[in-house]
C-alpha cells in the first residue's frame, strides 16, 4: 500500500511523495491519503500534548506515528523502552497507546505503572484479538486498570477511529496538575 503525503488538503489521485522519515512535520504535512480507505486523513495540529506510543510491530508503528505526527509521539518497541521513556522525559505524557501483546512483557502492565504515576492518564490498548481471547493475567490488570479514561481498539483498526479516539481523551483528561499523584487542586 502506497500512502500519498499531501502538503495542502489531499484528493483522491494525489501521487506519493518523497519524505525523509521526520520530515513530515517540517514538510507542512496536511493530510495522509491511504488508498483503500473511504476518507481522507486530515492532521490537525494538536502542540504541546506527548503521547507515549508502545508498539512491538515496525509497520504499524511507523503507520500510527505518521497518523499521530500532530502530536509530540515517543515511540516505544518494548515495555522495558515504554517505562524508560517515560522516566526520562520527567513522568509527563499525556496519553498512553499500547500494544496489549507484547514479547516481552505487557502493554496493560505498562499502563497500570504508569497510572500509578499519573492516576488520570488516559489509556488507549490496542491488540490483534478478542477480548474473550485474553491471557488470565491480561484480564486481571484491565479490571484493575479500571474503566475510567481506557479505551481498547481492536486491530486493524481505521487511522481515523484511532485519532478520534486520541482526540476524545485528551479533551476530557483533567489538566496534569490536577492528574499527577499525590497532587491536588
Amino acid at each position: 500500500m502506497v500512502a500519498s503525503i499531501c502538503t495542502r488538503r489531499c484528493r483522491r489521485g494525489d501521487r506519493p511523495r518523497e519524505f525523509s522519515e521526520g520530515a513530515y512535520r517540517s514538510a507542512g504535512v496536511k493530510g495522509i491519503f491511504l488508498p483503500g480507505l473511504p476518507d481522507l486523513l486530515s492532521v490537525p495540529t494538536h502542540a504541546g500534548k506527548t503521547i507515549l506510543l508502545l508498539e512491538d510491530e515496525p509497520a504499524l508503528m511507523k503507520l500510527l506515528a505518521h497518523a499521530l505526527a500532530s502530536y509530540d509521539v515517543i515511540e516505544a518497541t518494548t515495555a522495558d523502552e515504554a517505562l524508560r521513556h517515560f522516566a526520562e522525559r520527567g513522568r509527563h505524557v499525556d496519553l498512553l497507546i499500547a500494544d496489549v501483546t507484547l514479547p516481552a512483557g505487557s502493554g496493560l502492565r505498562v499502563a497500570f505503572f504508569i497510572r500509578s504515576e499519573i492516576q488520570n492518564l488516559p489509556v488507549i490498548l490496542t491488540f490483534g484479538y478478542p477480548v474473550s481471547n485474553w491471557s488470565a493475567s491480561d484480564t486481571a490488570d484491565l479490571q484493575r486498570l479500571g474503566s475510567r479514561s481506557v479505551e481498547i481498539i481492536e486491530k486493524p483498526f481505521p487511522a481515523r477511529a484511532l485519532l478520534d479516539l486520541v482526540e476524545n481523551l485528551l479533551d476530557a483528561s483533567p489538566p496534569e496538575s490536577a492528574t499527577a499523584s499525590g497532587e491536588s487542586t
